[in-house]
């Protein structure tokens, strides 16, 4: 069996729609799976795309709000964009694990998720498979306005050897987009393009915001 890590991070967002405590109560159930996952808990200033802006922020930033302008705010997406750097932090960390499964921390919001459900998942994990459920098809068009749920963006399953080269075309995608756009949109998008890149075996499966992420991973 393939020996894998489960990393998820938070940072709390003054305003944000989800109340902090919430979030904390959902992530309980990260404590009842076999192995203890790495979790990072940090502030705002700590994540790499708000030191980047701090330097390199372009005038009159646009911020991609979709359907919901409440919940994605320039912070927001700040922090959705923290989940690859999270991911390589992870690979220091733990010098064991073959592969590493980030999930959201609020994943056990999602309808049918449980640990058990997880459990169960992590022991089909197989070696060498960099997977990425979504649900839409890679040539549904993506508007950088709107989330592109080519990718769910809440669960990925990476080897080892792929975590630096995805983190870092993730952050080169981000910041010519910020240069050309004046746009930071949403962090799945940003996947998607560097899907479209093709430099990475990335494998993508049929899923939605529910355990079908995880039963549908075969």
């Amino acid at each position: 069996m393939t020996k894998v890590r489960v990393v998820t991070g938070f940072v709390s967002i003054p305003g944000h729609p989800r109340p902090e405590e919430e979030y904390h109560q959902l992530a309980h159930g990260f404590g009842e799976l076999a192995v203890p996952p790495i979790i990072y808990i940090t502030q705002l200033h700590d994540c790499w795309l708000q030191q980047w802006l701090d330097k390199s922020r372009p005038p009159n930033l646009l911020v991609s709000r979709g359907d919901n302008p409440a919940k994605n705010t320039e912070s927001y997406h700040i922090v959705q964009h923290q989940k690859t750097e999270w991911l390589k932090l992870a690979t220091m960390a733990d010098d064991d694990a073959e592969t590493f499964i980030w999930m959201d921390y609020g994943i056990f919001h999602q309808p049918g998720v449980t640990a058990a459900v997880i459990s169960e998942f992590l022991k089909r994990v197989r070696p060498n498979d960099f997977a990425i459920p979504g649900c839409w098809s890679l040539q549904h068009p993506c508007n950088l306005d709107s989330p592109s749920w080519r990718f769910c963006g809440s669960l990925i399953i990476i080897p080892r050897q792929y975590v630096s080269t995805f983190d870092a075309l993730v952050k080169l995608v981000t910041k010519q987009r910020v240069r050309e756009s004046g746009r930071i949109t949403f962090e799945i998008n940003d996947w998607a393009e560097v899907e479209r890149m093709k430099k990475l075996p990335i494998r993508w499966y049929g899923a939605d915001h529910n355990r079908k992420q995880f039963t549908n991973y075969v």
